[in-house]
């Protein structure tokens, strides 16, 4: 009782958010094309520029967990795909993404933190840096197939790879930027998770979205159920032991990044069901991860 408490405690201001996003998005109908690129170009570099520039980092430490991690994405994309075989290219597409890139930040660097301690949360955040990197690198990629429409420039022209490849630079570097431009930055960051959340519910009540679709429910299950299972199981291979093993159970029985669904939105990927899988799996979540939380404490 006690772990769900502090789950609803997390996880229910984000679906407050997401509300009052539906309710503007039927009420003004806003064009959410150009809100999604304020959120892609300004307030989420910020966010992950400050949050990485501050924080604590101990790679060397933590290979194996690194290395096992990679190798549970690239499974993840794999079977992720072979599951949808009979959903149309788009479908497949975003539930290859939803399947395999998890709410590594704001949804479970607070869960590690009040499930592990503060060991718990620095090992989150390696994770939260390496998902960060290669979400702007892969999913872009998923999202158009690797065809002709994919253009690399893109990916480069998103600033938030950038702010992590700098925000890594100066933590390692140990540098300090003027006091009044670090308060820019961090001002602006605030504004990324509620905007972010704010586009998802404008983008659920644009496309009516009222029940799951099948997309869906075989998104939620693959990344609810069958991800922290794959998880275990190739931890458990390779060696993994104790908290390293649990962070990485973890953060895979996290639901979908709602940035799958910004990133969705910019390459046209289906953005409607992403958003759907992504909204169906976190309620969902409430109690797949209090179950999870329950088994590795």
């Amino acid at each position: 009782m006690v772990i769900l408490n502090n789950l609803l405690e997390v996880v229910l201001p984000a679906f407050f958010v997401i509300a009052v996003g539906i309710i503007i998005g039927r009420r003004f109908k806003p064009d959410i094309a150009p809100i999604n690129r304020i959120a892609l170009f300004t307030t989420s570099p910020a966010l992950i520029f400050h949050s990485l520039s501050k924080t604590e980092l101990a790679f060397g430490n933590v290979a194996k967990l690194l290395f096992v991690y990679l190798l549970f994405l690239l499974v993840m994309i794999s079977l992720s795909y072979l599951i949808s075989y009979r959903f149309n290219i788009g479908s497949r597409r975003g539930l290859m993404a939803t399947g395999s890139f998890a709410n590594s930040g704001n949804l479970n660097l607070p869960i590690a933190l009040f499930a592990f301690g503060q060991v718990g949360l620095e090992l989150a955040v390696v994770l939260y840096v390496l998902t960060t990197a290669l979400m702007f690198v892969l999913v872009p990629l998923i999202m158009t197939g690797g065809s002709k429409s994919f253009d690399f420039k893109r990916i480069l022209a998103l600033p938030v790879l950038w702010a992590t490849l700098l925000a890594l630079l100066i933590n390692v570097l140990h540098l300090q930027l003027p006091t009044g431009l670090d308060r820019g930055i961090e001002i602006l960051s605030q504004g990324a998770i509620p905007l972010v959340l704010l586009l998802l519910g404008m983008q659920i009540a644009r496309s009516g979205l009222i029940r799951p679709s099948a997309v869906n429910i075989v998104g939620a299950f693959t990344k609810l159920v069958l991800s922290p299972i794959i998880a275990f199981l190739l931890g458990s291979l390779f060696g993994l032991r104790g908290l390293n093993l649990s962070i990485l159970v973890l953060i895979a029985a996290m639901p979908p990044a709602v940035m799958n669904f910004l990133l969705a939105l910019e390459f046209d990927a289906s953005p409607e069901e992403v958003a759907g899988t992504i909204v169906l799996s976190t309620i969902a979540a409430l109690l797949t991860i209090s179950v999870v939380v329950s088994l590795l404490v």
